[in-house]
């Protein structure tokens, strides 16, 4: 039997996916500082709330292959069909692409963002043994904030180390490519992961604390505004081990406060948890769409290249079109297999 579903975790969901499309634009990656700012704890976000759903009781055979089920096939069926679909338009098949796709980073792949697909998949690994390896099921919060700890730090001196080194892999620096399906990220994720876990039923149940979130939004601008200090998981970038911590910690707790205090009103509510329900298909699509729409736009409007309403229409459309094929898909069950979960696709058709 499925839990109930969370209504406080179903919106975070949709404002980190949401973040994360709004992230990738053109015009706020052309605005560094808020382009940092969002980098700061939109990758954190989500392997936090993954973290939530996270059950080590659980068998190890049967929970890696309902991950990879969710993660693994949409990941090789989208970067797969790709290299198959530019091979029938470039006269053969790119081997050098299907490399990148086994290696799985996200300078190796023509999608950029569905690094996190397998990763997330080695986390659940990761975290499974940890947890065991560290003694985390009846550890008391001191052991279990040591146990994190050591995580954090050996994940950034990992990233450091990998910047620092010489070593080249598929003809690219390593402190670019990192380790296979981001290896090497492992450590400093399942920090922020195993985090989830430990705070699970705090987050569960989550209210409204306009005090609290109005010190957390502060405490963010000022240290944020003080360092600069942000982070990118995929460019294995980490400005500062306390701040940049710091500033994703509070960028999670603002975002589940704003999950909390939404849902006052039914219609934000009703959206928001749609979108955090299709994240996945969210994930898949929102680049390429976002980076069409605006070239589309941009040539059509030179006047506006670059501009704040050119990267708006990207946005909305990077958000909506994945929608539409969510649904369609949804109700092709022989379409919607090959993407969805297996459960969620069966379920729908």
């Amino acid at each position: 039997m499925t839990e109930p579903r969370n209504a406080t975790l179903d919106i975070a969901k949709g404002l980190g996916i949401l973040l994360v499309v709004f992230g990738h634009n053109d015009w706020v990656i052309a605005h560094p500082l808020l382009r940092n700012a969002i980098y700061t704890f939109h990758v954190p976000l989500f392997i936090f709330l993954a973290g939530i759903f996270f059950k080590p009781e659980r068998p190890l055979g049967p929970m890696l292959a309902s991950r990879a089920d969710g993660v693994l096939k949409p990941y090789f069926v989208a970067l797969l069909g790709l290299v198959a679909f530019q091979g029938l338009f470039r006269g053969g098949i790119n081997i050098g692409r299907i490399q990148g796709v086994l290696y799985g980073t996200g300078a190796t792949i023509d999608w950029p963002p569905l690094w996190f697909l397998p990763y997330l998949f080695l986390m659940t690994l990761f975290a499974w043994l940890y947890w065991r390896v560290a003694r985390l099921e009846r550890a008391s919060p001191w052991h279990r904030a040591a146990a994190l700890l050591v995580l954090l730090a050996a994940g950034v001196a990992i990233i450091r180390a990998e910047h620092a080194s010489a070593l080249r892999l598929l003809d690219l620096p390593l402190g670019k490519v990192g380790l296979p399906w981001s290896l090497d990220l492992l450590p400093l994720g399942g920090c922020y992961f195993l985090l989830g876990r430990c705070c699970r039923d705090a987050v569960l149940h989550t209210q409204w604390r306009p005090a609290a979130a109005l010190l957390a939004l502060l405490a963010f601008a000022l240290l944020f505004g003080y360092t600069g200090a942000t982070l990118d998981f995929n460019e294995r970038t980490y400005d500062n081990l306390a701040a940049s911590t710091a500033s994703a910690l509070l960028g999670t707790f603002l975002v589940l406060q704003f999950a909390a205090a939404v849902q006052r009103w039914s219609l934000a509510t009703r959206a928001l948890r749609y979108v955090g329900e299709s994240t996945l298909i969210l994930l898949l699509l929102h680049g390429v769409v976002q980076v069409r729409v605006l070239e589309k736009l941009d040539g059509r409007f030179p006047a506006g290249a670059g501009s704040a309403t050119h990267g708006m229409l990207a946005f909305a459309a990077a958000v909506l079109v994945p929608l539409v094929v969510g649904e369609v898909l949804a109700r092709i069950p022989p379409l919607g297999v090959l993407v969805l979960p297996r459960r969620k696709a069966l379920r729908a058709g």
